[in-house]
């Protein structure tokens, strides 16, 4: 028969490894729902930036067609496009297309996968065209790439 000392010994480490293996799994399951609510989080920004995004060339061009500008004959309207492209980089594309929905202009990257957003333009309260911002896919890794790294680095400075 073994030590009572010995067995209780045992006993401790078995409990405090059994407890640290619970921390870890809970730890691991807080991490993860922690993940997905930044995740959430990002997408509902995006999707949001994006629909001010749409409605305020529609509204920019509203204005422009009220002084009679017919809307295939804009000018400018791709500087703006690239402008507010290069200024948000989940935006991948703005099209402009007339009411029958022939483009008439495009600029970014075409064939995206993400998420669309549009926005009606109209004149007299008909429409007569519609802004559409497509935004590029949202990878997890991108939006969790700057939490997990100050954790690392919280980590890293409660180890030293």
């Amino acid at each position: 028969m073994k030590d009572p000392k010995y067995l209780l010994r045992r006993l401790m480490q078995l409990m405090v490894m059994s407890s640290l293996l619970l921390m870890l799994a809970w730890l691991a399951h807080l991490g993860a729902r922690t993940e997905q609510l930044i995740y959430d989080n990002h997408v509902q920004e995006s999707t949001m930036r994006s629909q001010l995004l749409a409605a305020e060339l529609a509204r920019s061009i509203n204005r422009a067609l009220d002084y009679g500008i017919p809307i295939g004959q804009l000018q400018g309207v791709d500087k703006v496009f690239e402008d507010r492209i290069g200024a948000n980089r989940e935006v991948a594309q703005i099209v402009l297309t007339d009411q029958q929905g022939l483009q008439l202009l495009a600029s970014g990257v075409s064939q995206i996968q993400g998420m669309s957003v549009t926005a009606h333009i109209g004149q007299g309260g008909s429409r007569v065209g519609t802004v559409t911002v497509h935004v590029r896919p949202i990878e997890r890794w991108d939006v969790i790439l700057l939490p997990l790294s100050v954790a690392a680095l919280l980590l890293a400075l409660a180890l030293l």
